[in-house]
């Protein structure tokens, strides 16, 4: 895991070629697994990638350039709720992950400034909201797909805290409890614009997770790709997470989103 995060990376070009039997049948079954699991967010395979990418031209992706690819995840939240949100970009980054893992890449793609009746004749969905879908295909060779990549990034000081959020924890503390190279390796989890909101508290034997200035529901984004890493990265050290979601505002500056035992 700490290799696929120094390594990870969206695909923005994918190769002409749709997806064969043997990926369609793979992606299908994790998808039927996760959607068994969750009651926020479902989530559905799209393999009409040409007219999708056609229909949301101009509408989304980059800069108005919209990811063309063979086919789309969509993640529909069923509720308008941070839990959904968290839930659901815990499962897209689940999703990426293991797509990874059968030779697909995946991109991201934010829907927030297309129509919602344009969305619904798109996906044909009534209940809900489809706000992110994920581009899905295969990678070209020469995108140095596993070639490390770095980008400037907090320090672990600066999102890990001891006893309360004004309290840095030093790396000397995180290595005698032998959450260092966890924290270090979590400075990679990606995040809208490279923001970085999350700030974890480890206070006795819990660790408690905030998000800073949130502006809004898909803001909570951001901290289910980060809960899905830190699972992740803590199960390489014998630590097994569950989460303890309960959102509420703290502070002008932070909401408080839940916690886990160490």
């Amino acid at each position: 895991m700490s290799d696929f995060l120094l390594t990870r990376k969206s695909v923005r070009t994918f190769k002409n070629k749709k997806l064969d039997k043997r990926s369609i049948e793979e992606v299908e079954k994790i998808i039927t697994d996760i959607n068994t699991a969750e009651e926020h967010t479902e989530y559905k395979l799209f393999l009409n990638g040409d007219e999708i990418s056609e229909r949301l031209e101009g509408k989304a992706g980059y800069a108005g350039v919209m990811i063309k690819a063979p086919a789309y995840i969509a993640m529909q939240t069923l509720v308008e709720e941070p839990i959904a949100y968290i839930e659901g970009a815990y499962n897209l980054e689940r999703l990426i992950t293991q797509l990874k893992a059968l030779g697909l890449g995946s991109c991201w793609v934010t829907l927030l400034d297309v129509e919602e009746s344009e969305l619904k004749s798109i996906f044909g969905y009534t209940v809900g909201y489809v706000r992110y879908i994920l581009a899905v295909g295969y990678p070209p060779r020469d995108l140095n797909i596993g070639k490390a990549t770095y980008s400037s990034r907090i320090g672990v000081e600066d999102y890990v805290c001891k006893g309360d959020l004004n309290t840095k924890m030093t790396i000397g503390e995180l290595e005698s409890m032998g959450m260092d190279d966890l924290f270090y390796y979590l400075r990679m989890a990606p995040s809208s614009y490279n923001k970085q909101p999350w700030r974890f508290v480890i206070d006795d034997n819990s660790v408690k997770l905030y998000i800073a200035d949130p502006k809004g529901l898909n803001d909570f984004v951001d901290i289910g790709i980060v809960i899905y890493y830190y699972n992740e990265l803590a199960k390489t050290i014998g630590l097994h997470p569950k989460w303890d979601i309960n959102v509420e505002e703290v502070s002008e500056e932070y909401y408080y989103v839940g916690e886990t035992t160490i």
